[in-house]
């Protein structure tokens, strides 16, 4: 049975007006994404040419500062005046004030309690660093100096916190690149191997350098009596370290001052020489004690009774009467400091009512020991 040729040709025709309607959408969706991608290039644009509008002004801007920078840095040179840095600035007058680091390492050093010798003896080394300074940028003759320290005393008498704050006046005159100061025992130099303290030592080094290298009971690393202690092999690695890196480094000793003085003359000849600057801390009178003693409740916000604080005074009295060659000082205060709010806490835990902040805040006649109950 043939065909009809008009139901073939009207299946045909269908066919096609099924694709022509596909390939319709087809170009409608690509004339969309084609529009979409036009608006992000434009959009793009837009955002490259702001910036690259941003990225000139802010050219504009470090280059104003670099020109102005130079100007004034050429003027000083002309003028024979240090340069400008970050930490100085100029009052109305032109004159230059003091770094801000060094005023408030200074104030730091002027808050301690007690130690007027040592404060003074810090300032006179200070002085004399700053005017060496000055003189060498004068060309003048620099008179010869060790920055390098031996502070001896009892423990607690703030020979660490000294230290700090001789870091941050070096750093803050120019003598030093920062105030950071790496604290070490006969430990942390000294390997249980052959072979292992040299390299320790030098790592410890690297470490402190552009900085202040703190050793805590130094005569730790001389042992005469032990002819092959690792400890004289620590000792000329630091040596050697002070000559390297002499511009680099700062080195302080800590500790009792006999057994001190017995390793700088007797370990090797070049350490007494390279640590000719001694000072000594001495021991807190009773009246500092007390002042200690009430600058730890003003940290934690406690507040003393008058018979607490008679107390107080009458035990650091008896303390500092007992004492003995290797006396704590501020540790010592420190301990009964913490005693007090031991027992403060053992007496309020039992309180059957809620707490005032009265209370939590105030040390009572009960709370302190007399110096027979410590021990």
């Amino acid at each position: 049975m043939t065909a009809d040729p008009r139901a073939a040709l009207a299946a045909l025709q269908a066919k096609f007006d099924a694709h022509e309607q596909a390939a319709a959408e087809v170009i409608r969706h690509w004339q969309t994404r084609a529009e979409r991608a036009e608006a992000d290039n434009r959009w793009l644009d837009t955002a490259l040419k702001e910036a690259e509008a941003r990225l000139k002004r802010r050219a504009d801007a470090v280059n104003g500062k670099v020109e102005d920078l130079t100007a004034r840095l050429r003027r000083a040179s002309r003028q024979g005046t240090p340069p400008p840095s970050e930490d100085s600035t100029k009052d109305a007058a032109g004159n230059t004030k003091q770094a801000p680091r060094a005023a408030k390492a200074r104030r730091e050093l002027d808050s301690l309690i007690g130690l007027d010798s040592v404060k003074a003896e810090v300032k006179a080394l200070v002085a004399m660093a700053e005017i060496r300074a000055e003189r060498a940028r004068h060309g003048l003759p620099v008179p010869s100096m060790s920055l390098h320290l031996v502070l001896t005393g009892n423990p607690g008498t703030g020979k660490t916190t000294v230290a700090r704050i001789v870091a941050a006046l070096y750093h803050s005159i120019g003598l030093l690149k920062t105030d950071s100061v790496v604290e070490v025992t006969r430990a942390d130099l000294i390997g249980r191997y052959i072979g292992e303290t040299a390299p320790k030592t030098r790592a410890v080094v690297e470490r402190a350098l552009d900085g202040v290298l703190f050793i805590d009971e130094a005569y730790g690393l001389y042992r005469p009596k032990s002819e092959n202690d690792y400890g004289f092999e620590a000792i000329e690695e630091l040596l050697r370290a002070l000559e390297d890196h002499r511009d680099r480094l700062v080195v302080i000793l800590a500790g009792y001052e006999e057994p001190m003085q017995a390793m700088l003359q007797g370990a090797n000849p070049g350490l007494a020489s390279r640590f000719r600057t001694a000072i000594q801390f001495p021991d807190y009178s009773p009246d500092e004690l007390v002042a200690i003693f009430r600058r730890f409740c003003a940290e934690m916000h406690v507040q003393l009774t008058e018979p607490a604080a008679q107390r107080v005074a009458a035990t650091l009295d008896a303390i500092h009467t007992a004492r003995g060659d290797r006396f704590g000082n501020g540790r010592a205060v420190r301990n009964l400091f913490e005693t007090c709010l031991r027992r403060q806490a053992e007496r309020l835990a039992g309180a059957s009512k809620k707490l005032t902040r009265d209370q939590l805040s105030t040390l009572s006649v009960k709370d302190v020991p007399e110096a027979n109950d410590i021990r």
